[in-house]
């Protein structure tokens, strides 16, 4: 139960340091929903993440750390600042940072999930956009 409690945690404190981002950014969810113009990133998905129901995947965050410069690090943990430069982090830096914030092992298969949908959903669209994948 314990576990469980560390990771709920975890996921509305990640919640809370995007909510503060984006008003930071002063941007409303649906002013980043129509900027970003991507089917991953909805009001409704930045609202489920500020409140710490989800966790996004890798395209979301990937679209607010570049296009933002968000930095991972205090998303993920807290720690450093809230904006990188553009062009901080290599994909080692994310890996290691991720190595590092041990988080539960609960969080660590819910984005591997995530990863792995995210995944799909890029083939099925590009099978779609090729005339195959109707479904």
């Amino acid at each position: 139960m314990c576990d469980l409690d560390e990771y709920a945690k975890q996921k509305k404190a990640m919640g809370k340091r995007f909510k503060q981002f984006r008003e930071l950014v002063e941007k409303s969810k649906i002013q980043m929903e129509q900027e970003a113009n991507l089917p991953l990133i909805k009001a409704e998905k930045i609202k489920q993440f500020e409140y710490g129901a989800i966790i996004p995947d890798i395209i979301f965050i990937q679209y607010f750390t570049e296009e933002y410069g968000l930095n991972l690090t205090w998303l993920v943990t807290g720690g450093g600042f809230l904006f990188n430069k553009k062009g901080d982090k290599t994909p080692e830096d994310i890996y290691r940072i991720f190595r590092d914030f041990k988080p539960s092992n609960k969080l660590i298969n819910e984005i591997i999930g995530i990863n792995q949908r995210s995944r799909t959903h890029v083939s099925c669209v590009n099978n779609q956009l090729q005339g195959g994948c109707h479904g």
